[in-house]
């Protein structure tokens, strides 16, 4: 990429499971460098000595954002897009709307919102026996889905639903990988 192309941002909104880690990865694929919010929350447990969970991770970034400010996380990934010179991209796991006002002040940002009915969600993250989110039970899967959900009444608790629907640009991600890889190069043709 020359210099003088401009930088561009993509942020990523969805529920877990709805594929916003496989759209970075076909991303990534297109020059962007994927930068993944709860990375710092993780790096704060591990100080902390605390297990890697969905609960602790939660806790710990409604922790960050009370103790640093609501859009701690986007003012992290954006010291590091700033520090490693990245022009091209992808804020995935947005889940307060302090954060995505925030990105909303940099030129070339851009909201995608990623869905995916919660049968499917439920039955990606069953099969994902290798990360900390992998339910066991329908009733699990649905009580960490609504504390996603807790902080809509308080500045610094999750709020997904409420960022999703500030996204500009949405995919449903319920098909298949091509089909993703399909409607993800048409957004790029729609915003480049």
């Amino acid at each position: 990429m020359s210099s003088k192309e401009k930088k561009v941002i993509l942020g990523l909104v969805g529920l877990p499971g709805s594929g916003k880690t496989t759209t970075a990865k076909i991303l990534a694929k297109q020059g962007y460098k994927n930068i993944i919010l709860s990375s710092f929350i993780k790096e704060e447990l591990k100080k902390k000595k605390l297990k890697i969970s969905r609960k602790n991770l939660q806790d710990m970034g409604d922790w960050l954002r009370n103790k640093k400010g609501p859009d701690i996380l986007t003012r992290l990934a954006l010291q590091k897009i700033e520090k490693q010179k990245i022009k091209k991209a992808t804020i995935d796991g947005i889940r307060n709307l302090a954060e995505v006002e925030r990105l909303k002040k940099e030129l070339n940002f851009h909201l995608l919102g990623i869905s995916a009915t919660p049968d499917k969600r439920f039955n990606r993250l069953c099969k994902n026996k290798d990360k900390y989110d992998n339910f066991q039970t329908w009733d699990e899967f649905v009580y960490y889905e609504l504390r996603e959900d807790r902080g809509t009444k308080g500045k610094t608790g999750q709020q997904n639903q409420l960022c999703f629907l500030q996204a500009q640009h949405f995919i449903t991600n319920d098909v298949g990988l091509k089909t993703l890889e399909n409607k993800i190069k048409n957004f790029l043709r729609r915003i480049s």
